[in-house]
């Protein structure tokens, strides 16, 4: 718990849960669904990473991608984003500190 603490903002966690229990009272179910999927892959990839000190740039950009679909389904895609990597770098192959990009 304290690695998950530390990893993701406990805000987010609750606006995520709320936004997923909207879903469901609103009988959305597809939204909810795909909200959940997401919400859980992201914990996942959360207390995996959280036991390296480093992961490859394609797993942090992965789990960053997850972690703005969430926030972007939560606002009513109020934002877009696109993640531009130069060419010249091997995202499986270069090592970054984990969670290093989500906070920006």
């Amino acid at each position: 718990m304290t690695a998950l603490r530390s990893q993701l903002n406990p805000h987010f966690i609750f606006n995520c849960m709320n936004s997923i229990q909207h879903a469901i009272i609103m009988k959305d179910t597809e939204k909810a669904s795909t909200m959940l999927h997401d919400f859980s892959s992201l914990i996942r990839m959360v207390l995996e990473n959280s036991n390296h000190p480093d992961i490859t740039l394609e797993n942090e950009i992965k789990m960053l991608k997850t972690y703005l679909k969430l926030e972007q389904v939560r606002t009513k895609n109020n934002f877009d984003f696109n993640i531009i990597v130069d060419e010249n770098i091997s995202n499986d192959f270069v090592k970054i500190p984990t969670m290093m990009l989500q906070p920006f």
